[in-house]
């Protein structure tokens, strides 16, 4: 629910309240902290807003940083057919065994990751 909806709730309530005599203490207590309650809620979703922006700028950054280094590393590199100084046969396994290549894996991923962002 909408602030704006709790406040005109509140405010119809208050009128009909009002229309039968005296406001009763209790329902204004009760009016003031449902206020109060929605407020404490609403700064909490701010909050977490905030953490989610800061995250995803970090992200961000981290994603640029991983970018400048692969650019770096294929201009330093650019025979490479696998990671940057690695040359297998069959890219991205070992030769010996046949084995995954963590180091290109990962280089993989990497690159993979920056094409989709």
């Amino acid at each position: 629910m909408e602030i704006d909806d709790i406040i005109a709730r509140h405010k119809w309530e208050s009128e009909e309240a009002a229309k039968n005599g005296p406001v009763d203490v209790e329902f204004a207590v009760r009016q003031i902290q449902e206020l109060i309650g929605f407020a404490r809620y609403m700064e909490l979703k701010r909050n977490e807003a905030f953490e989610l922006i800061n995250s995803l700028l970090k992200e961000d950054e981290s994603l640029n940083m991983l970018r400048e280094l692969s650019n770096y590393l294929k201009e330093r590199f650019p025979n490479s057919r696998d990671a940057p100084g690695h040359s297998h046969v069959v890219d991205g396994r070992w030769d010996n065994d046949g084995s995954e290549c963590a180091y290109c894996s990962l280089w993989k991923r990497i690159n993979q990751k920056l094409l989709n962002t």
